[in-house]
């Protein structure tokens, strides 16, 4: 069964896009193409990376997709070893640390963070069962 979550869409995000939206508006007034270009580039890519983004849990699969220009990554339920809750300076931006394999590292924003790791924690276990009803099959 799938279970998709999607990004947090936070307010240092929502800002960041605010001031690069009224920085390019402010270049193409003042007749400066390519610093409004390159203004109006940058609100493309910090919209697509936030409203594309999503978290899918698809059988023992965890799939990140960070927007149409990044390769999504699929990580191994079994594999991921810990999920730690991070906060940046001042508290202002919290996410979720994953260590799987052999010490890589991912973060995520799930917008639904303690349902996020529920469903990461019931995946784990089922994960876990069919791994020792495996071995006692073989033994």
């Amino acid at each position: 069964m799938k279970r998709t979550f999607q990004r947090n869409f936070t307010i240092q995000a929502k800002l960041g896009l605010v001031v690069f939206l009224i920085m390019a508006g402010y270049f193409f007034w003042q007749r400066q193409v390519l610093p409004a270009l390159f203004m109006s580039l940058i609100v493309v890519a910090v919209s697509e990376r936030v409203l594309h983004s999503a978290y899918t849990f698809d059988g023992d699969e965890l799939i990140i997709n960070k927007g149409r220009f990044v390769r999504q990554r699929r990580i191994r339920v079994d594999e991921i070893t810990n999920c730690r809750r991070m906060r940046t300076t001042f508290g202002l931006v919290h996410y979720l640390l994953l260590e799987y394999g052999a010490g890589h590292l991912e973060t995520v924003e799930p917008a639904m963070e303690e349902e996020f790791i529920k469903e990461l924690n019931k995946r784990l276990r089922t994960s876990t069962d069919r791994q020792s009803t495996a071995k006692d099959g073989n033994a």
